[in-house]
């Protein structure tokens, strides 16, 4: 499975954990989990999980966004991971993948 990790963060109360990954099934999916007292500050359970899932049909789009020749996975996560390594990577992609008519399902929990 390819995967890169986007960020990782870990201080007293919070640890953010966000990667990107294409699964055994071949979609791709962009996971992020943060956990402990803050976050259950901020949002009443101790964690929140969010995810992203595009099917394959849509990665041409995202090959072409990031001008990409072909259709390399690596090259893909390597793209995100360089533009989305932030901790806010989750409000950051929706909306690069909005402007460029990328269609995702969107979950969070």
């Amino acid at each position: 499975m390819e995967e890169v990790s986007l960020y990782y963060e870990k201080r007293p109360g919070i640890t953010i954990s966000i990667k990107m990954y294409f699964d055994k099934e071949g979609l791709l999916r962009f996971d992020g989990y943060d956990f402990g007292a803050l976050v259950e500050e901020l949002k009443g359970n101790d964690d929140y999980e969010y995810c992203y899932t595009i099917q394959p049909g849509e990665f041409a789009k995202l090959y072409t966004a990031f001008g990409i020749l072909g259709n390399s996975r690596i090259a893909l996560l390597e793209a995100i991971r360089e533009q989305f390594s932030v901790y806010d990577a989750f409000t950051k992609f929706g909306k690069f993948m909005d402007a460029n008519r990328v269609e995702y399902s969107r979950f969070t929990w």
